[in-house]
């Protein structure tokens, strides 16, 4: 009987907990007032962020581990009266938007603006040799693995038509999305995307739901002018 109760317990808590996976699982607690480098950042209170953070999502400053970041969260409220067609959640679970906010230094910036990182990407090379193109609206989503469809990327354009890589990778590259399963029978899967975007030296990882991807060029605007009124 004890054991039947503790079980029911744990799963009424993981139930609990798996409601709010989207608004939670990219975030942690963080300081609202933070010198990161030459610059002085203070994030209104409002805008900061609660829960924890899985580091394992964040592919793409992962080789820039500096312990120097800012962290944030803008509200799907928010996103909405700024975007006119942005959408929010469903089921009481928002599609907030929450990044992470880091100073990089000449070197690192030029790394991260050479189209050059996703070349095998591009040329369906190395990793890539197997990848599956499908196009899905305005974009084009790559597997890199056919049978295991848990992540890709999403891109402006097509990299099966053999064209010259663009040597602006915003011309053509948008997100990397993962698919999050059901944890249990009447919960929702969903999918969220890691997205970029830098001026000057500030460099603003953040996360979106990919319904807002369309949005993509809409949301980068209007997270560079947030970001703007914070140093």
């Amino acid at each position: 009987m004890m054991r039947r109760r503790i079980y029911a317990a744990v799963a009424i808590l993981l139930l609990a907990s798996s409601a709010y996976v989207l608004s939670s699982i990219y975030s942690f607690a963080g300081e609202n007032d933070i010198r990161i480098g030459p610059h002085h950042f203070f994030i209104p209170a409002e805008y900061g962020p609660s829960g924890f953070m899985n580091l394992s999502v964040r592919w793409f400053t992962s080789q820039f581990q500096s312990q120097d970041i800012a962290v944030f969260v803008i509200s799907e409220e928010e996103l909405r009266n700024n975007i006119s067609d942005y959408e929010v959640g469903q089921n009481g679970i928002p599609r907030n938007i929450k990044g992470l906010i880091r100073v990089w230094s000449a070197d690192k910036i030029e790394v991260l603006e050479d189209s050059q990182r996703y070349s095998t990407l591009w040329r369906g090379t190395g990793p890539y040799q197997n990848r599956q193109v499908v196009r899905k609206g305005d974009f084009f989503l790559v597997y890199r693995n056919p049978l295991s469809q848990k992540t890709w990327t999403v891109l402006k354009q097509n990299p099966a038509e053999k064209t010259p890589l663009p040597s602006n990778s915003f011309d053509f590259w948008v997100a990397r999305c993962k698919q999050h399963s059901k944890t249990f029978q009447k919960s929702e899967a969903f999918t969220v995307c890691n997205s970029y975007v830098f001026v000057d030296d500030v460099v603003i990882e953040f996360y979106l739901a990919e319904e807002n991807l369309r949005y993509i060029d809409e949301v980068r605007d209007f997270i560079v002018k947030k970001v703007g009124d914070w140093y």
